[in-house]
């Protein structure tokens, strides 16, 4: 009798220990899936928030270049520069960098934001791409901004000088 005894008990602390590893491996796939869900929402936001931020970004490029070319072209005439090489230079940069602009805004997303479709190594991919643009964009950016930086602190001093003078 205690044989059959520990006999059942020993086959039902089977029985219970195989539902509690079947339920642990049914309860930790949902947890993956849930995180790989959860994956793939954060690098669809992720995107979004770059996306938004390229596109907001390169639609200002244009008004700065012309901005910059604007205040470059007032300080070459006040110095005496402006039908010099160095302005002609300056010309060409412009133009070169419009052109970049125009590269940036043809390759960005190719017109498709639809990232509900997409996998997640399709979204890492797209990511990437956007932050490599980004960087572009950033790189035009800052060069334009410090030749307006350049350009004011010129501004004055050529001022200064004219106040001086009188």
């Amino acid at each position: 009798m205690a044989d059959l005894t520990l006999n059942l008990i020993s086959a039902i602390g089977g029985l219970v220990g195989s539902v509690a590893g079947t339920y642990g491996a049914v309860m930790g796939h949902i947890a993956f899936s849930k995180s790989k869900k959860h994956k793939t929402l954060d690098l669809r936001l992720e995107l979004q928030k770059s996306v938004n931020t390229f596109t907001d970004d390169l639609s200002q490029l244009p008004e700065l270049i012309e901005k910059s070319y604007i205040t470059k072209q007032g300080i070459a005439r006040a110095e005496g520069w402006s039908k010099s090489g160095r302005m002609d230079k300056w010309k060409i940069d412009v133009e070169s960098d419009k052109n970049q602009v125009d590269t940036l805004t043809s390759e960005s997303l190719d017109g498709s934001n639809d990232f509900q479709k997409l996998n997640e190594r399709q979204l890492e991919t797209r990511l990437v791409k956007v932050h490599s643009l980004q960087k572009s964009v950033d790189e035009l950016k800052q060069k334009y901004k410090v030749s307006i930086d350049e350009d004011k602190e010129t501004s004055k001093l050529i001022l200064r000088e004219v106040l001086q003078q009188k």
